[in-house]
């Protein structure tokens, strides 16, 4: 069955289930679920169906009802520090791991994946970005289209936090089975 997206508007293939649950597959806030209640609630404004796109998009298979929706909102709404370097990381993932490899991006539709509220939001960081020499801007579209390419240095940064988030996990990870081991 087709109706609109909660969050975004756009027209999406949705399944209703007996639970009072709600799952959309959206092309711009990802697979998620929602209870009709909140889907159809007041108490969602438009910021919150902003931030609540970024938390569908990066939140595989989601399950948002009038119980959860503040929190996941609030775990979204990062520092800008901390959400340019999440977009980085979905271009870096987007780019294949390459500098200079050309993404096209739509800022409407990419603007949940790269950690932005809005599409003037992800233009300011896409600026940001360049200014900092993280990316190139390649070219504007007339539409909201915009074609962007990592710099080296950008895939270096991103290759590095990659690794020391590896390095911590194993640490977190023998530290487990060491304190097991002493226990025994």
């Amino acid at each position: 069955m087709s109706e609109n997206c909660p969050l975004c508007n756009r027209k999406v293939h949705v399944d209703r289930f007996q639970s009072g649950l709600s799952n959309y597959d959206c092309p711009r806030c990802g697979r998620f679920g929602i209870s009709r209640t909140l889907a159809h609630s007041v108490i969602l404004n438009a910021e919150d169906k902003q931030w609540l796109s970024i938390y569908t998009r990066s939140t595989p298979d989601a399950k948002l009802e009038t119980s959860n929706y503040t929190e996941a909102v609030e775990s979204v709404r990062l520092p800008l520090g901390q959400r340019l370097q999440k977009m980085i990381t979905a271009l870096y993932d987007l780019a294949g791991g390459g500098a200079g490899v050309e993404i096209e991006l739509s800022r409407l539709e990419h603007a949940p994946l790269c950690w932005a509220p809005s599409p003037e939001e992800m233009n300011a960081m896409l600026k940001a970005l360049e200014i900092q020499g993280f990316l190139e801007v390649k070219a504007e579209r007339p539409d909201d289209g915009v074609i962007v390419a990592l710099t080296a240095g950008a895939v270096v940064a991103e290759q590095a936090r990659s690794q020391e988030e590896e390095e911590e996990r194993q640490r977190q990870q023998s530290r487990g089975t060491l304190g097991f081991q002493r226990r025994q």
